[in-house]
């Protein structure tokens, strides 16, 4: 497992979004962080594991609007 902890502006480049987009994941969705005073620091694994787990989510809730 991967324990690098990246800064923002890394975690944006490893994932290939703009940093905008890791801002609204910090502070609207939940994206898990080490906090260390002013700073932030992400895993990158554990970032990858997080977003999967939201995509699974998100398409399990439109399956069952559908089935609805």
């Amino acid at each position: 497992m991967n324990e690098t902890r990246l800064t923002f502006d890394e975690l944006a480049k490893a994932l290939r979004v703009k940093p905008c987009t890791i801002r609204r994941w910090t502070w609207e969705s939940g994206i898990p962080y080490e906090p260390a005073g002013r700073l932030r620091f992400y895993n990158l694994d554990t970032v990858k594991t997080w977003l999967r787990e939201r995509d699974e989510e998100r398409k399990a809730a439109k399956r069952a609007k559908e089935e609805a």
